[in-house]
């Protein structure tokens, strides 16, 4: 789906697209929302996705490691999904746990061998991951990451031979234009309505996405206008 007709749709949801924004005297329509801003509601709109949900930006790539037991995933990536296989003999990387090789072999950290065996992950370190034992360098594991969505322009949007089309399965279209509501209602939550339509689209976003938010947390600052979404 062409992302130019997102930012129609969620145009029509706001009534931004009819009068009052129509003036008969000069005969132009303005818009209360930009096509900018739509645009940055959408590109944020997909960040929260792969915040909230790693897998949706699921791909794997082949990596060389470093010849050590520390190993941070590529500059795309967000984060790390799993270690698949080493690349030449196909042998299976298992996860563990710090504790459990810990136990197992206390000097882990300075082992090294020919090919991983094992892998872990620290959630306070989202972007390094851990393998047993250390690899010679620029030995090729194949790993599964969350990649970060690439930022589109508005040229991208309206490109007349090759426009942006979103990145995602269809299946994920609600959750992406409720945020963009969400997003959209956010620039002006001084007057109450607005604040309340921004909570009940990011709460529509969380349910269509499958996670569970605390909605009073989010809104539980005082509003002070001028926000941003």
């Amino acid at each position: 789906m062409r992302v130019r007709a997102i930012l129609d749709s969620v145009r029509g949801t706001l009534q931004d697209n009819q009068p009052p924004n129509f003036n008969p005297a000069t005969d132009v329509w303005t818009a209360l929302w930009s096509d900018d801003k739509l645009l940055d509601g959408y590109n944020r709109a997909r960040l929260w996705h792969v915040q909230q949900r790693p897998d949706t930006y699921a791909v794997t790539v082949s990596f060389n490691c470093k010849a050590e037991s520390e190993q941070t995933v590529p500059a795309e990536a967000y984060r790390l999904l799993g270690v698949l296989e080493n690349t030449a003999t196909g042998r299976v990387v298992n996860p563990t746990t710090r504790e459990d090789l810990t136990a197992m072999i206390p000097n882990w950290y300075n082992d090294s061998g020919s090919e991983v065996e094992l892998y872990f992950t620290d959630e306070r370190t989202p972007r390094s991951f851990w393998v047993y034992p250390k690899p010679p360098a620029n030995h090729e594991v194949r790993l599964q990451v969350s990649r970060i969505p690439a930022l589109v322009s508005m040229n991208e949007v309206d490109h007349s031979s090759n426009p942006a089309e979103l990145d995602l399965p269809l299946v994920h279209l609600p959750s992406i234009e409720n945020y963009m509501l969400f997003h959209a209602y956010m620039q002006d939550i001084e007057t109450e309505s607005n604040l309340i339509q921004a909570q009940n689209y990011i709460k529509l976003a969380a349910n269509d996405l499958g996670v569970s938010w605390n909605i009073d947390l989010v809104f539980s600052q005082p509003v002070k206008g001028d926000a941003n979404g």
